[in-house]
């Protein structure tokens, strides 16, 4: 019938056995059916992220550099205002509480951000690719003003571990043995100072220091 609904009314199938015989209906059958009302689902757009290390502004084709043992910070941002998740889906560096560690002075690592179902938003997963390269060894020298007659002890290794190794530019002025610095005169002294490098961790760094002997 014309404007019935059979998700919403009773339906049947007549089957006539002998249409040219219509006294007998012996044959003939009449079989209900039933359809389930359409359920539409409406797809949900995939939720999109923002993120930034540092206040730099990450790129998912472009990669960012990570420096050996130098951590950064990683924030983001998501349409959905859910909760985010930060991990790394290589070895070579971590991720724990937004802070990431490179474990390597070369190669590359792969951040990941995550978010979950939202009631408007799909999750989804951002990819954030970095290039490692090697750390940057700092020689720590506080002293600015030394005595004459007086000495310090300077540092021995840098803020990796390698050995430094000084020597004294003005020999006039000051000397240095092994860590130790001596003012002999009133007047500029300057060290250089310098540490060997460790492939694919830290490169080699050398440096200068001036110091006032009084």
């Amino acid at each position: 019938m014309a404007g019935t609904e059979c998700g919403v009314n009773k339906c049947s199938i007549f089957l006539t056995f002998d249409h040219t015989n219509s006294r007998d209906r012996s044959e003939d059958q009449l079989i209900p059916i039933s359809f389930a009302a359409g359920v539409s689902t409406p797809t949900k757009p995939k939720d999109t992220i923002a993120a930034s290390v540092d206040g730099k502004e990450l790129s998912t084709s472009i990669p960012g550099t990570l420096a050996y043992r130098t951590p950064v910070t990683i924030t983001a941002t998501a349409k959905s205002s859910g909760t985010i998740t930060f991990g790394s889906s290589t070895p070579d560096c971590t991720v724990v509480d937004g802070v990431i560690t490179a474990l390597k002075g070369a190669g590359a690592c792969d951040i990941t951000v995550s978010t979950a179902d939202s009631i408007e938003y799909q999750k989804t997963t951002a990819h954030y690719p970095f290039l490692l390269t090697q750390g940057v060894q700092i020689i720590p020298i506080a002293k600015s003003v030394l005595k004459k007659g007086a000495t310090i002890k300077l540092a021995t290794v840098t803020n990796f571990g390698g050995k430094i190794n000084y020597k004294s530019v003005t020999a006039k002025t000051c000397s240095v043995k092994g860590s130790t610095l001596k003012g002999l005169k009133k007047g500029a002294c300057v060290i250089s100072a310098s540490a060997v490098g460790q492939d694919g961790l830290w490169a080699e760094t050398r440096s200068r220091k001036s110091i006032k002997i009084n």
